[in-house]
């Protein structure tokens, strides 16, 4: 327990002060890609806000009482406003448990640090080490991009932890480091993945995940899985090298058990009742 752990003891319900370093199993929702914006405007014509809310609703029925804590990968806001994030901090409000952030190709992080600091449940963290494992939450914002990039200083970051850490490590990061044989969103895909990729094969590394693609994929490379979570505002249809939407929506549930870990996607229809 941290030094502010023992102080906040007293005021704070225990699944807030839960300390992952000593839990052989978690269970870890990964949320991405809301495109929130500040009214109800429509995206390729669907509506995010309509289809977050209806992921946080499904959320809270079913997930929340034994999720550790959750996962939000980026491109939280599509027009990148102070409404658009205030009204994704407010779905958590009767949240119990710890949010974990990082920003995408559409997020404003200045914004994005000062909506999110309003509440204790929101972090924005660099390593977050756990018994079997260690979490590094990575930056891949490239400014005025849809494309990923991972500056010096990330990839030190990484070399790092690789030449350190004695536990399996993943990488939380936006975008994908490899292509998921969707051309039209393997065009904005991180731009120096060989860079990424001469730090981390054959290493601790056995984990990536990401948001960014908009659907369920589960991949390996060099030895290390990739998970890419489904997007609460919709998915690009599979395969595609044109604008093909499908209005679904979803997230991913990750488990860790001990040094091991499996996903499952969970994808929906607007038109379902989950």
């Amino acid at each position: 327990m941290t030094p502010l752990q023992r102080v906040l003891w007293p005021l704070l319900p225990y699944a807030m002060l839960n300390d992952f370093a000593t839990k052989d199993s978690l269970k870890i929702i990964q949320i991405t890609d809301s495109h929130l914006f500040s009214d109800d405007s429509r995206l390729f014509g669907v509506n995010p806000n309509k289809n977050f809310d209806e992921v946080i609703k499904v959320f809270f029925k079913k997930e929340h009482p034994d999720t550790d804590f959750i996962l939000l990968t980026g491109d939280l806001s599509q027009d990148e406003t102070p409404a658009a994030y205030q009204y994704l901090l407010e779905s958590f409000k009767t949240c119990k448990k710890p949010v974990f952030w990082i920003p995408g190709n559409h997020d404003d992080e200045q914004i994005m640090e000062t909506i999110f600091t309003q509440s204790s449940l929101f972090n924005r963290k660099r390593l977050l080490k756990l018994k079997h494992w260690s979490l590094l939450f990575i930056n891949s914002k490239l400014e005025n991009s849809g494309n990923g990039y991972l500056n010096p200083r990330e990839l030190n970051e990484i070399k790092t932890q690789v030449n350190t850490s004695k536990k399996n490590i993943a990488l939380i990061m936006h975008h994908h480091p490899i292509p998921v044989n969707t051309p039209l969103i393997d065009r904005y895909i991180l731009n120096n993945q060989d860079d990424l990729w001469d730090i981390i094969s054959h290493s601790k590394t056995k984990l990536i995940i990401t948001g960014h693609v908009h659907g369920d994929y589960s991949l390996v490379h060099h030895g290390v899985k990739i998970e890419c979570s489904p997007a609460t505002a919709y998915q690009l249809k599979k395969g595609t090298e044109i604008l093909q939407i499908e209005n679904t929506m979803g997230y991913k549930i990750h488990y860790f058990e001990r040094d091991k870990h499996y996903s499952k996607g969970v994808v929906w229809s607007a038109k379902a009742n989950l």
